[in-house]
C-alpha cells in the first residue's frame, strides 16, 4: 500500500459515525469480558487456565476483528458481530441471576470465584446492551447496509 492508500483509508475511518465508532470499541470490551469471565471460571475451579486462555483470547480476536470491520462497512462482520454477542446472553443472564442469590444468601464472600463470576457475567451482558444499541442504531444500519456512490 502507498501511502496516498494508507492517508484515503485513515480519512475513511475517520469520517465513520459516532454509533459504527462506539460499536466497534464495545465489540472488543464484549470480547475483553469474555476473558475475564473465563479466567474467573478458572479461578473458581470450573475451567482449566489452558483452555480459558486460549478460547478467551480466540474470542477476544473475534470480536474486535469484528468490531473493526464494521469501520469498513462488512455486512458479514456486522451479522458476524450480533450472532457472537447473542449466543451468550442467556449464560451471563443466568450468572447474574446467581450472582443476585449469592448476594442475597450472604455467600458471596466465602464462595468469592462465583461471585466474581457472577460479576464478570453481569458486566458482560451490560456491556453486550449497549453495543446492541449501537449496531441497531439507524446511523450504524444505513453506515454498514448502504454502500457510498
Amino acid at each position: 500500500m502507498t501511502n496516498e492508500d494508507v492517508e484515503t483509508r485513515a480519512t475513511r475511518l475517520r469520517a465513520a459515525p459516532r454509533h459504527v465508532k462506539a460499536a466497534s470499541g464495545y465489540a472488543t470490551l464484549v470480547g475483553i469480558l469474555i476473558l475475564l469471565r473465563g479466567c474467573a471460571s478458572a479461578y473458581a475451579g470450573q475451567l482449566p487456565y489452558g483452555k480459558v486462555l486460549l478460547y478467551g483470547c480466540l474470542a477476544l480476536g473475534l470480536f474486535w476483528y469484528c468490531g473493526m470491520s464494521l469501520l469498513d462497512r462488512s455486512r458479514w462482520g456486522f451479522v458476524a458481530l450480533v450472532g457472537l454477542a447473542a449466543l451468550p446472553l442467556l449464560g451471563v443472564f443466568a450468572a447474574g441471576v446467581h450472582l443476585l442469590r449469592l448476594l442475597i444468601e450472604g455467600q458471596a464472600g466465602p464462595q468469592l470465584g462465583d461471585a466474581l463470576v457472577g460479576a464478570t457475567g453481569l458486566g458482560q451482558l451490560l456491556v453486550t446492551c449497549i453495543l446492541f444499541r449501537h449496531l441497531f442504531a439507524a446511523e450504524t444500519r444505513s453506515y454498514v447496509w448502504k454502500r457510498p456512490p
